[in-house]
């Protein structure tokens, strides 16, 4: 049978399908998501999953039209192929190439999506029509957790009970002196049996029907209740039950690795098995950071953890089983998280926020009212912050230098090596106000000879030199010595080196005279030039008296950086060491012309 899924070009495409062309189109699918990853790391499992349910929405309702919105976005790779991207699709996730999330840049098919149970609290004010379909497979980047998740796990329906209201309401309606009364009754008599079945309907509550739940792998079924609640009128909610890796058996079956998985080769013989799968070579800052938290658990048992769904992400498996009492998983619920942490401190425990960067915007009032007003010693462990590669804008971690440094009380560190990262996550624990320590998602690199112990607020000099001195904040030291040494083998140019450690407070003692005395000065960060590390340098200088007009920042500007390869984002925005041995040079020269002059 020749392939349908290439000639796809818009959803309209499907229209006239047969019900097994339909399912062609689905295998088809599957099977390009496994080329893709057989080809690069990509969100997979959850894809899988909503294959039948994408291909039966795009069939009932036009998206030019109506409206679509995927939460969580991840899980959009079958949308996009059916919507005229089926050519760029190898291209996701790569520099220049397809976003792996939602872009309204690339297609009027693509949306956002904004808070959920808020929106929810708001749809019965007008009763507008609107479905929302609970994708619902038992997990979500990890297994699901919460008292919510044990309500979809009880929630069932009976299609027959659901119209009953509405039926016999329009029967009796015609039958005088009864139709009003008899409708209340059963009103009652429905919130009664709603409550005897279920113990309560949350989304009816909430002026939202409930349907389901159903088979979300059937498109025929799912085709029928969607052409039902596209026809009548009002909020619903249609609860659709998937499998997260439904279709390719190693996924369904180990749905938490398979989520967004390292390149695996399928069997040749038997494409339903996988026969290898290329692991991550050497430790990563988020192998060091679990490391610590660990070793910290361990020493102290007032030591907590606290992640938001990112278990698997952060590598703290071992943190869960060895510290099962210590170590609280909250769902992708980020500001709970941030005041559930508060709460413990405020009883004596040294709670860690386990999370990535980005996703910690979602907190900032709670770090505000419920951790920095309050004084409150948690610390805050913030993976993937800078660049974090493949996932784009949404995902890189590059404001929280900005934000976090403006809240008083708050002491933001950004370690220059991996040798860093335990002395930091030691010094933040046993610290009495909040800490945050910000780390990249990058292989561990720690920096030979001997160091200077993490002291509050005090930089190391890694490198002493006359001709100019670079200043880092972060993990691109390791390039910044590079330069360095480039520049001094290659042209004689001998520069000062400092590790400044503390976003947070700043060196002043240490930097603010460097800065005075060198020729020029290069300040360096993984992070939006936008009030951070760069802009508290100036800041200093300026209360001080120092002037800067030989110092230059070298960070990300005011842009929206996408997806690529980490390693390409640093070198197109001049972060990587050739980058800062070219700023360096530059301003050597600008220096050298001068006095020429």
């Amino acid at each position: 049978m020749p392939p349908l899924l290439p000639k796809i070009a818009s959803p309209r495409d499907l229209d006239g399908m047969s019900a097994t062309q339909l399912e062609q189109v689905a295998s088809e699918i599957r099977d390009t998501l496994c080329n893709l990853v057989e080809a690069r790391s990509a969100h997979f499992a959850s894809n899988l999953g909503v294959v039948e349910l994408c291909l039966a929405l795009h069939t009932t309702f036009d998206f030019l039209h109506d409206r679509l919105i995927w939460d969580t976005g991840h899980q959009i790779y079958p949308h996009k192929l059916i919507t005229g991207r089926y050519d760029e699709f190898p291209s996701i996730r790569t520099k220049g190439g397809l976003m792996g999330y939602p872009n309204p840049e690339e297609s009027d098919y693509d949306l956002f999506v904004t808070v959920v149970y808020e929106a929810l609290n708001n749809l019965n004010r007008d009763g507008k029509r609107l479905l929302i379909v609970l994708n619902d497979n038992k997990m979500s980047i990890c297994p699901r957790v919460g008292g919510v998740a044990d309500y979809f796990d009880r929630l069932r329906m009976n299609p027959m009970y659901t119209g009953l209201k509405e039926e016999v309401a329009r029967v009796l309606s015609k039958v005088p002196l009864l139709g009003d009364p008899t409708e209340r009754m059963l009103a009652q008599i429905k919130e009664a049996a709603k409550a005897g079945l279920h113990g309560g309907m949350f989304f009816e509550e909430l002026g939202v029907r409930y349907i389901g739940p159903i088979d979300g792998h059937n498109i025929k079924l799912l085709r029928k209740y969607l052409r039902m609640v596209k026809a009548g009128d009002g909020p619903v909610l249609l609860h659709v039950v998937t499998e997260k890796g439904h279709g390719f058996r190693p996924a369904a079956e180990d749905p938490v690795t398979f989520h967004a998985p390292p390149v695996f080769q399928r069997d040749t013989s038997d494409r339903d098995r996988v026969v290898s799968i290329k692991k991550s070579d050497g430790r990563s800052y988020t192998h060091v950071a679990s490391d610590a938290i660990h070793a910290a658990m361990a020493k102290n048992d007032r030591v907590t953890v606290l992640t938001a769904a990112m278990c698997q992400g952060n590598k703290l498996e071992r943190l869960r089983d060895d510290y099962p009492d210590r170590f609280f998983d909250t769902g992708i619920c980020e500001a709970h998280t941030v005041a559930f942490a508060a709460g413990q401190a405020k009883v004596g425990m040294r709670p860690v926020v386990d999370i990535y960067s980005t996703f910690l915007q979602r907190s900032f009032d709670h770090i505000f009212q419920e951790v920095a007003l309050q004084n409150l010693p948690v610390t805050f462990t913030l993976d993937r912050g800078g660049l974090s590669g493949p996932d784009g804008a949404t995902h890189h971690g590059v404001f929280d230098m900005a934000y976090l440094r403006v809240f008083p009380n708050m002491v933001v560190m950004a370690p220059g090596d991996a040798g860093d990262l335990s002395p930091m996550l030691d010094f933040a624990i046993k610290h009495d106000s909040p800490c945050a320590i910000r780390y990249p998602k990058a292989a561990a690199i720690e920096i030979a000879g001997d160091r200077a112990p993490v002291e509050l607020g005090k930089a190391e000099v890694l490198r002493e030199g006359p001709d100019g001195a670079i200043v880092c904040g972060g993990a691109l030291l390791v390039d910044c010595l590079a330069a360095a040494d480039k520049l001094q083998s290659e042209q004689g140019i001998d520069l000062t080196v400092v590790n400044a450690r503390f976003i947070k407070p700043l060196d002043t003692k240490t930097i603010l005279p460097i800065i005075d005395r060198s020729p020029f000065v290069v300040t360096v960060e993984e992070a939006q030039l936008a009030g951070g590390f760069g802009s508290a340098v100036l800041e200093a200088c300026s209360d001080a008296g120092v002037s800067t007009a030989h110092l230059r920042r070298l960070g990300i500007p005011d842009v929206y950086v996408e997806h690529g390869d980490r390693e390409e984002l640093l070198a197109d925005l001049g972060l990587d060491s050739a980058g800062i041995l070219k700023t360096c040079q530059e301003l050597a020269g600008n220096r050298a012309a001068n006095l020429a002059g």
